[in-house]
């Protein structure tokens, strides 16, 4: 690019001292804002080659500048050749005004009358058509008739151009309204043929070239290839060699030839500065046509457009797949200006508009251009190119797996045939509207689009049917070689269908924006934002009912996952986390993280909309959708700074229900302790309601501030409308209104999707909230070591010959402790635990069960240390306080009803309760009938060592004295080891050993001596 800009500097250095600037002679007719300009927009309308003549009265200036070819080997001369395109139109315009002259050709007759052969209709009926208006465009002919001209390089090529059209429907009624159609010249150029009895060729160079001294002017390019610069496509942000089909039946609107010498020659004859012998009707070819309204600010003459801005500027663009041009002129000011390039560049008509403005001594206004196709094409290509990229990454991911054994192959069913059928059948309407574009866009068949768009627009559909074609292929090999993780299978999907969603959400806009000044039929129009609103819809849809499976589902595993954690870690950890903590993270911090995948689509989908949109914006005009940006950046900032100020209180405030929650749990399980006191229960309340008030006071805070970012943010943003309406106009004054509108229409629509973003953000502010407690619990739930896993199976005898334990301690973090203690217990055995409140009974019973872990000492079964994590195991135990579950939830249990209906006879619960299908038929019972429900799922358990804390303390004296003196007794003679703690000093007889703990110090004692111990059965 800077070696391009060298170049050039160069060049126009060279024509300053050419033309004399530099040693005083006469001044350039290229001022230094013409330079500038040149300069300007041949970089920006990459343009290779161009030659400019300028010529201002009798005076004539020439420039060339740049290269035949995009190699930059050969520069262009004063000789080198281009195609005219459209400004051979005044050529041919002239040769049929010079039959006109000669009465071979009436302009008021119809075409009919020269070829009975050519028919058109209108409203289905045969219409005629005068020479005159194909001369001014006011046939009717369609536009669109550019696409039927075939590629023809024959003799007969211009009368199989005229066929083509021959019996077509016309668009309007002949000489009622202008329409451009580049056919109505190849039928002059027939008609030309047909009345001076020549080729359309060999009259115009005998009869008006060679005549006006064209030496180097032609009709058609086949003889003189050697002399023409390469013509070049706008493709992908540059020029590209390119060399188009031949349309030799086109040649009498669009392929004479020329040079710059001779087409700054043919200049001054329109201008009257070099007398010719055809000056008449030259003068009278640029009377314009006053049958019709103007088109704009300008009306058709004969082969020339003629300005109606007051400048009476006679002018006339030319554009061919790979060359362009310009002609104009402005006899007021006696200026003319011509330009020929060898690119298809918008840029060339537009420089040479303003260059004829400087020339005429006009002041010009800095220019706002709208996007190229090419650029709109080229940019939705590398777009369908990255998701491609992506496509591919995907397909080779799964075939990594595939050689990894990560997938397998998975039998194809009948349900997912019909998913793939399905998905097969959706791609039609899009092949079919990739299929129509040409039509929808200019009613051009695929052939001729090609011809005459840039390579990039080809390149869309291409690459986006080898989108569909990969993605499908990728559909295939994700449903038979499918992931085993359902995340990661289902991940792929939800984030292509998002980026489609989006995507088609832009495409609605883009459609929306672009009706305002769009040719294109109201049908397809209709079809094409049917197609993308459809999809946007269909696509939110399936994302967001997938969302809602997958959301659910882990929801469901998140809590799976902290249960199988819960379960993990011993009791002893566990009991000293609140329930509070842990019910509002296993509920709501939960759900919020599940429900974030939700919010995660919702934001993919928003970004790419908003992203789509703004790169059309940036289409249309950079400077103004950087300035848009910038704004939204400084929006999304304030508002983030704002909403952030949330945060603590949103922090504090699930702080503040988890001590709501604890508060609760409180009073569910401790109602009856609330209830016998009424100021302790109104004490209670009031807590209760504080906690509760509390929590309503931080959400509501922390809701209304993120409400007051909401509105800070809305209100940007129509501030933001407001600059866009009223701001773009001033400080971009030479924007089209429709440009203004557009970017209206745009950041209208695009509010939905900001908001969106905006108010995900406390979403996200949840969620992260969410995910910082749920890992400060798991960090609090510890897991147990490997050394402590509870062994996958153990083989639990039902009888055991000893329990032993040696010198075990426990120490607590506020300096009590337990140990050591030494104890043994045989087959057949049963020991009381014995002692006074906060002695440490339960500590003890707690580290011989093994839900606590002695920081020294081991536990012998049958001699054999055994793991203190699966002590319990071998117990079958009633706390105090305890719990009993309705289901028994003990594997290998003995369920016969016999023996179930003897122990509840034996338990004396036979009129209270029965099992069915392993639970207890109610639990509605008293304490002390709970409790011997806890003993009858002992008794099914049938573990080897029974362990009862104050089991009796809540039953009758007469049940008391049965437990004692009836079954303790019987389970001594089953062989079961008994350990029991208890005060009854009354039934201590029963015990074969008395193990007294004092202050965490135990020592075995006589039944006698605790008898005689009157302190100790005082407590």
């Amino acid at each position: 690019m800077y070696k391009k800009n060298i170049r050039y500097a160069i060049t126009l250095l060279v024509i300053f001292l050419y033309s004399g600037i530099i040693f005083g002679q006469k001044e350039s007719l290229f001022s230094k804002e013409m330079i500038s300009e040149i300069e300007t927009l041949i970089e920006d309308g990459d343009i290779p080659g161009i030659a400019i003549g300028i010529v201002k009265g009798n005076h004539k200036e020439i420039k060339t500048l740049g290269y035949q070819t995009t190699n930059n080997d050969k520069e262009i001369t004063n000789h080198t050749l281009f195609e005219l395109g459209s400004t051979t139109k005044a050529y041919t315009a002239l040769a049929v005004l010079k039959l006109v002259e000669e009465k071979k050709i009436d302009l008021d007759k119809n075409v009919s009358d020269y070829f009975p052969w050519f028919i058109v209709t209108f409203e289905e009926k045969e219409t005629p058509i005068t020479i005159k208006q194909l001369l001014h465009h006011t046939s009717g002919i369609p536009w669109e008739t550019l696409s039927l001209i075939p590629e023809d390089r024959s003799e007969k090529a211009l009368r199989n151009t005229v066929d083509k059209i021959n019996g077509i429907e016309l668009n309007t009624a002949p000489g009622t309204s202008y329409e451009y159609a580049t056919i109505n010249y190849d039928i002059l150029g027939l008609l030309i043929e047909k009345v001076s009895k020549m080729p359309y060729d060999v009259y115009v160079e005998n009869e008006v070239l060679f005549p006006l001294e064209l030496k180097d002017t032609y009709v058609g390019s086949d003889e003189v290839k050697d002399r023409m610069s390469i013509g070049n496509k706008i493709s992908f942000f540059k020029a590209r060699p390119y060399e188009a089909p031949i349309y030799k039946g086109n040649e009498p609107a669009g392929y004479i030839v020329s040079d710059i010498d001779d087409m700054t020659k043919w200049l001054q004859y329109q201008m009257g500065i070099k007398n010719n012998q055809f000056q008449d009707i030259i003068t009278k070819s640029h009377t314009r046509d006053q049958s019709v309204k103007p088109h704009g600010l300008a009306s058709y003459a004969y082969g020339w457009e003629v300005s109606l801005r007051g400048d009476d500027a006679v002018y006339h663009g030319g554009m061919n797949p790979n060359f362009s041009s310009f002609v104009g002129f402005r006899k007021r000011e006696n200026v003319g200006i011509v330009l020929l390039a060898n690119a298809n560049s918008d840029y060339t008509q537009i420089l040479g508009d303003r260059l004829l403005k400087l020339a005429a001594g006009d002041k010009i206004n800095s220019l706002e251009l709208q996007a190229s196709q090419d650029k709109s094409f080229s940019v939705v290509s590398i777009l369908i190119g990255i998701y491609l990229l992506g496509v591919l990454f995907f397909i080779g991911y799964i075939l990594y797996d595939i050689l990894k054994g990560r997938r397998s192959f998975e039998k194809v069913t009948l349900r997912k045939v019909k998913d793939l059928l399905v998905s097969l059948l959706a791609f039609i309407p899009f092949l079919a509207g990739i299929y129509l574009l040409p039509t929808a866009m200019a009613n051009f068949t695929w052939e001729s689009a090609l011809v005459w768009t840039s390579f990039s627009f080809a390149a869309v559909a291409l690459l986006a049917v080898t989108g569909m074609l990969l993605s499908y292929i990728a559909l295939i090999m994700a449903t038979i070689f499918p992931e085993k993780n359902e995340y990661k299978r289902v991940a792929p999907k939800v984030i292509v269908l998002s980026v489609i969603s989006g995507l088609a959400n832009m495409v609605v806009i883009v459609l929306i924006t672009s009706s305002f000044q769009s040719n294109m039929e109201l049908k397809y129009m209709l079809f094409y934002f049917a197609l993308a609103a459809g999809t946007y819809l269909l696509m939110r849809k399936i994302v967001q009912v997938r969302m809602v499976y997958v959301t659910k589902n882990i929801i469901y595993d998140l809590r799976i996952s902290m249960i199988d954690k819960v379960f993990l870690t011993s009791f002893e950890k566990f009991e000293k986390i609140d329930r509070g903590r842990v019910y509002s993270v296993m509920d709501d911090d939960i759900g919020t993280i599940g429900q974030s995948a939700d919010t995660f689509v919702s934001i993919t989908t928003n970004i790419i909309t908003a992203f789509g949109a703004f790169t059309y914006m940036a289409i249309l005009n950079m400077w103004i959708t950087l300035v848009t940006v910038l704004m939204i950046g400084v929006i999304t900032s304030i508002y983030y700074v704002v909403s952030n100020r949330a945060k603590g209180l949103f922090d504090i405030a699930r702080e503040t229900k988890t001590v709501y929650l604890e508060l609760l749990n409180g009073m569910i399980d401790g109602y009856k302790e609330l209830s016998i006191n009424k100021k302790k229960k109104e004490n209670y309340k009031e807590d209760l309601k504080y906690s509760t008030e509390e929590f309503r006071d931080k959400s509501t805070k922390a809701n209304i501030k993120f409400i007051n970012a909401f509105l800070v943010g809305e209100s940007l943003l129509i501030v933001l409308l407001g600059v866009t309406a009223f701001g773009i106009p001033e400080f971009f004054p030479h924007v089209q209104d429709g440009l203004v509108l557009s970017f209206v229409v745009i950041l209208l629509y695009l509010i939905g999707p900001i908001n969106g973003i905006f108010n995900a953000i406390p979403q996200l502010i949840h969620l992260q909230i969410a995910w910082k407690r749920i890992q400060n619990l798991l960090n609090d739930i510890t897991l147990e070591t490997e050394k402590g896993v509870i062994p996958n199976t153990i083989n639990v005898p039902t009888i055991l010959e000893s329990f032993q334990a040696d010198s075990l301690e426990f120490e607590y973090g506020n300096g009590f402790s337990v140990g050591p203690i030494n104890l043994k217990v045989k087959r057949g055995e049963v020991l009381f635990i014995i002692g006074g409140n906060g002695s440490g009974k339960t500590t003890l019973s707690r580290l011989l069960t093994g839900l606590y872990t002695p920081q020294s000492g081991e536990v012998l079964i049958n001699g054999e240390r055994v793991s203190t994590r699966g002590l319990g195991e071998y117990y079958s135990a009633v706390f105090n306080p305890f719990y009993l579950f309705q289901k028994i939830y003990a594997e290998d249990i003995n369920l016969d009803e016999n023996k179930i209906k003897e122990l509840l006879e034996v338990l004396q619960l036979q009129e209270k309760v029965n099992i069915e299908d392993g639970k207890f038929s109610t639990i509605s019972l008293s304490g002390g009938q709970l409790k011997r429900l806890a003993l009858l799922q002992c008794y099914l358990e049938d573990k080897p060592i029974y362990l009862f804390d104050e089991w009796a303390a809540d039953q009758d004296p007469v049940f008391r004295k049965y437990f004692y003196r009836e079954l303790l007794p019987k389970m001594k003679e089953q062989g079961k080891i008994i350990i029991a703690i208890s005060h009854d000093d009354q039934y201590f007889d029963v015990a074969d050993k008395i193990l007294k703990l004092d202050f965490g110090k135990g020592e075995y004692v006589k039944e006698y001596e605790l008898i005689n111990d009157k302190n100790f059965l005082q407590i």
